[in-house]
């Protein structure tokens, strides 16, 4: 169950375990890599998690799990 608000758009989902490291990358190639113990739980009904800040015009391109 995935809440968004209006003109969200959900690049990809996926469970990680402690860890795993968690790297997104973004459509003008700027990535961050994060460990996945790093990244805080959240409930149901939360929206999710900020992994990053976006330039205007730029977009998520890809997040993966290593």
């Amino acid at each position: 169950i995935v809440s968004l608000r209006e003109g969200d758009r959900l690049l990809c989902g996926t469970a990680v375990r402690d860890g795993s490291t968690v790297v997104a990358t973004t459509a003008s190639n700027k990535s961050i890599k994060i460990a996945a113990d790093k990244i805080r739980h959240v409930g149901r009904t939360a929206i999710g998690v900020k992994l990053v800040t976006l330039e205007d015009g730029d977009t998520l391109a890809d997040v993966s799990v290593v």
